[in-house]
């Protein structure tokens, strides 16, 4: 007896070249070859995992007698819609039925399908013209679990209750606001223990040098290349120090807001935006500092860390 060929589909994301493996179809497949009558009377074909061109993917199945789809809330409907107009034009060759409901509805999902890198301002771009959401924060973002859409969406399929959906948005918005806060404990505690005390032995040299040169050549020596040095790590010192100062001072006055999604929101507001400006701070002075004082791996060292 001719055995019959089974197709399971689990379509994964896939970012960059991140892979997901079909875990659920495997275990699938695994438990159901247990059995003496399946292993006699069906074969499991390669299972349709990767971000594959469709007709490709389509083009592999051959004479499929059954077609598993793994659905997930964010693509169940899709799946039943695609699953019902392959039945529905199955005839000898499933493969023309497939490619032909691919083909109409490749232009239903073009609006999501990017292509792209997804990072870059003509992808932002894109994603505007397209009107796709496009949030830049992590509290702006998690506010998807709270919409009417996402309620509706997870009760039709009993997945999570409204109240349940609320309580993980709660405690995503909560570990928000714990790594940032420990992001800041971080960075305070590297720029005044570390990046700043190697500064200023580096601006204690560049001004003894500074003093010992016009000793010996004369007060008028010409000396401007050591000036500059020494003045532009003098004004990264202050700064780095005045900018940790504000950061502190901003995360005192979030600790005062009672309400999480808010707290989250001053802190991604008020404070993120004097955290970045202080590495980029940091990132300059580290570029001036000598090799030997910096306490940190510099950029390009981190190349050759095994």
């Amino acid at each position: 007896m001719r055995k019959k060929n089974i197709y399971l589909i689990q379509a994964g994301f896939a970012f960059d070249q991140s892979l997901y493996f079909p875990c659920a179809a495997g275990a699938l497949a695994a438990y159901a070859l247990q059995d003496a009558v399946i292993r006699e009377r069906y074969v499991f074909k390669d299972f349709i995992f990767r971000r594959e061109k469709l007709d490709e993917a389509a083009g592999r199945m051959e004479s499929p007698f059954l077609a598993g789809f793994s659905c997930c809330v964010w693509n169940y409907e899709y799946n039943k819609a695609l699953a019902k107009k392959i039945k529905a034009r199955n005839g000898k060759n499933i493969n023309r039925a497939v490619l032909e409901v691919l083909k109409s509805e490749i232009g239903n999902i073009k609006p999501i399908l990017f292509s792209g890198d997804n990072y870059s301002r003509e992808w932002e771009a894109e994603a505007k013209k397209r009107d796709l959401p496009n949030e830049k924060t992590t509290p702006g973002a998690l506010k998807a679990l709270i919409t009417t859409k996402a309620f509706n969406l997870f009760e039709k399929y009993q997945v999570l209750s409204r109240a349940e959906l609320k309580s993980r948005y709660l405690i995503h918005v909560g570990r928000f606001i714990k790594d940032l806060e420990i992001e800041v404990k971080c960075l305070n505690n590297i720029c005044m223990s570390q990046v700043i005390p190697a500064a200023v032995t580096y601006q204690k040299r560049l001004a003894e040098t500074l003093l010992l040169t016009r000793q010996a050549l004369g007060a008028k020596a010409a000396v401007p290349a050591e000036t500059e040095l020494l003045k532009n790590v003098t004004d990264l010192i202050n700064t780095i120090y005045s900018l940790n100062k504000e950061i502190q001072a901003r995360v005192d006055a979030a600790e005062t807001i009672q309400e999480a999604p808010r707290k989250a929101e001053a802190l991604d507001v008020r404070v993120r935006p004097k955290m970045d400006e202080l590495r980029e701070c940091v990132d300059a002075l580290e570029n001036l500092i000598d090799d030997e004082l910096w306490p940190l791996p510099k950029f390009w060292e981190m190349l050759f860390i095994s």
